[in-house]
């Protein structure tokens, strides 16, 4: 059984992931302006996809912490009027296969 805690933070798991991708971001933006000096033009690409990946990678790890942290084990949707089962594992898949295609992109 789904308590009322859970359900609500469940359906504010797109905000959590929101709020702690910008967290992540913010601190992601130290490496480029802190950790890779930047002396002529061409050294800014490089600096820029280094940032990108640490981005990417902390991102990763704050979406498993919600994923695991926010969602119960399982859960019932609705699909066009269908009800389906969902496991949090699945809802962290469907995140981070996105996130990690927007890095190979």
């Amino acid at each position: 059984m789904i308590t009322n805690g859970a359900k609500l933070t469940a359906m504010m798991y797109p905000l959590l992931i929101s709020s702690m991708s910008i967290i992540v971001y913010l601190i992601t933006t130290l490496f480029a302006t802190d950790f890779f000096e930047i002396k002529a033009v061409k050294e800014i690409e490089p600096a820029l996809k280094k940032q990108l990946i640490i981005a990417t990678a902390l991102t990763n790890v704050g979406i498993t912490v919600v994923s695991w942290g926010a969602l119960p084990a399982s859960f019932t949707i609705f699909n066009f009027g269908v009800q389906k089962e969902v496991k949090n594992w699945e809802l962290f898949f469907c995140v981070a296969i996105g996130l990690w295609a927007g890095l190979i992109n």
